[in-house]
């Protein structure tokens, strides 16, 4: 089995993987499937330590001019919700909460702006890149709210301030009045994504998640171009 297969398992079950010296670490629920996880770990364990030790670096990278403006306004008032970004949609038929939680975690994978968080370097910001990070999702049961209540629960949520410096930049809630009806509600933060972007994730989560359910999809087109790369084009671009 490769090593992608075996992390992708491992997600599933809920299993924390990561290296301590020269040795693999993990923690997670106990069980038959988490055993037959950890027996198909130990057959990729090199290959899968030398993964984990790429995934846990972190690449520091220059702002763009709009993330800088936007990390001033950050620390000029750290409760302000003026630049949360957020998307919610009704679903009215059945919800495999594993498969959605398993498309949302190809997202993050997918675009490193949705794994980047931000701090100083020298006195200046800059964006720290992660090479994973699990993605921010919860599923809520809202069996016991009537829809006016449940929609101002959304718009509140919608509303939390955002910790760039530690992430995550995108949360994601899956509200569920019943098998049949749900609120998707995914909120991000301007310095990591605007309304074209935010328009993307909407498109490509659609064919992720029937992956996750197990249909027959096309590839989605590799990501060639990351927002970070943009950023430092632009301040070479600013230095020249």
């Amino acid at each position: 089995m490769s090593v992608d297969r075996v992390l992708e398992e491992a997600r599933a079950c809920g299993i924390r993987l990561w290296v301590e010296g020269d040795r693999l670490r993990y923690q997670g629920p106990k069980g038959e499937r988490t055993e037959q996880v950890l027996r198909q770990l130990r057959e990729v364990k090199t290959d899968l330590m030398a993964r984990l030790r790429d995934t846990e670096a972190v690449t520091v990278q220059p702002v763009s001019f709009g993330q800088r403006a936007l990390w001033f306004e950050y620390h000029r008032d750290r409760c302000s919700t003026a630049y949360n970004y957020a998307f919610s949609a009704r679903i009215r038929s059945e919800v495999n909460v594993e498969a959605m939680r398993l498309a949302l975690q190809a997202q993050v994978d997918r675009h490193a702006i949705l794994r980047t968080t931000y701090g100083l370097e020298a006195g200046e910001p800059v964006q720290r890149v992660h090479g994973y990070q699990p993605v921010a999702f919860a599923a809520v049961d809202a069996a016991g709210e009537s829809a006016e209540d449940l929609q101002q629960i959304v718009r509140a949520a919608s509303l939390e301030p955002f910790d760039l410096e530690n992430g995550p930049v995108l949360r994601v809630t899956l509200y569920s009045r019943g098998p049949r009806e749900h609120v998707l509600l995914l909120c991000a933060h301007h310095i990591a994504m605007d309304f074209q972007s935010l328009a993307v994730l909407i498109e490509e989560l659609g064919p992720l998640y029937a992956g996750a359910c197990g249909e027959k999809q096309g590839p989605l087109p590799t990501v060639r171009t990351q927002y970070a790369d943009f950023a430092r084009w632009q301040t070479q671009m600013a230095q020249g």
